[in-house]
């Protein structure tokens, strides 16, 4: 299937979409849970509105594999990693020198990368590994929650999903994240597509920094806004009791 590049530009930005909600959502969870325990102040928060942050950390839980699960959808005619990855493979005219685009004069021409058949068998080897992982551990739980609307309580449920692998989530995130920057880069600035992991560790993200919000992910922003509300809140409950 021959496309435009506003056709493949449109693709790439609903995998955007579909892979920052589901970060978004599982590093918000993730960060509200770890916080609530290292204050108490933000521990009785929670408590003290119970049903409203239940209702909204079950939320989180829903969205992240809800759009993990259209990130990894095989189905040919939807948005997903898969299709993202066979139009930009069959539509090599996107990345060339002589592509439009690059006609205009946008960018040194001379260092403009035309990706090799290499390129993509390499970037497949990525997918299907995280895809493999993706179905084997995850995909259980998707369709546990969602698919057979199984009766769940929120703290079955919180139990159920810390027996997974954080960490081995924050890889898969992180994945989602550099496979967009690759296929982001080689098509706006003739970059080769090289899978490259920004900082996906919880811990890390929220660990005190010197600098600000440079080259971040969505995850980290999320994390990042959850700390500062959480903390902020904390501080000021302190200040009350002074």
């Amino acid at each position: 299937m021959t496309i435009t590049e506003t056709h493949f530009e449109d693709e790439l930005e609903a995998y955007r979409r579909d892979s920052e909600t589901a970060a978004q959502s599982f590093y918000a969870y993730q960060a509200i849970s770890y916080l609530s325990t290292r204050d108490k102040a933000i521990y009785n928060l929670l408590v003290s509105n119970g049903i409203f942050w239940n209702i909204n950390m079950q939320a989180l839980i829903d969205a992240t594999f809800i759009a993990l699960d259209r990130v990894f959808d095989t189905q040919s005619q939807t948005h997903n990693i898969f299709r993202l990855l066979q139009i930009a493979e069959d539509n090599s005219h996107l990345f060339k020198i002589s592509s439009p685009r690059w006609a205009q004069g946008n960018g040194n021409k001379t260092k403009i990368y035309e990706p090799q058949p290499r390129d993509w068998h390499r970037l497949c080897g990525h997918v299907c590994k995280w895809n493999s992982m993706y179905r084997e551990k995850y995909k259980p739980i998707r369709d546990k929650f969602l698919a057979h609307d199984e009766r769940m309580s929120l703290n079955k449920r919180t139990i159920f999903i810390e027996k997974t692998h954080f960490n081995e989530l924050e890889k898969l995130f992180a994945f989602l994240d550099a496979f967009y920057e690759a296929l982001y880069r080689l098509y706006d600035n003739g970059a080769k597509p090289i899978i490259r992991y920004r900082r996906y560790s919880l811990l890390e993200m929220l660990a005190p920094k010197t600098t600000d919000r440079i080259n971040v992910t969505a995850g980290e922003r999320v994390v990042l806004d959850a700390q500062k509300f959480l903390e902020s809140y904390a501080k000021r409950m302190r200040n009350r009791k002074l």
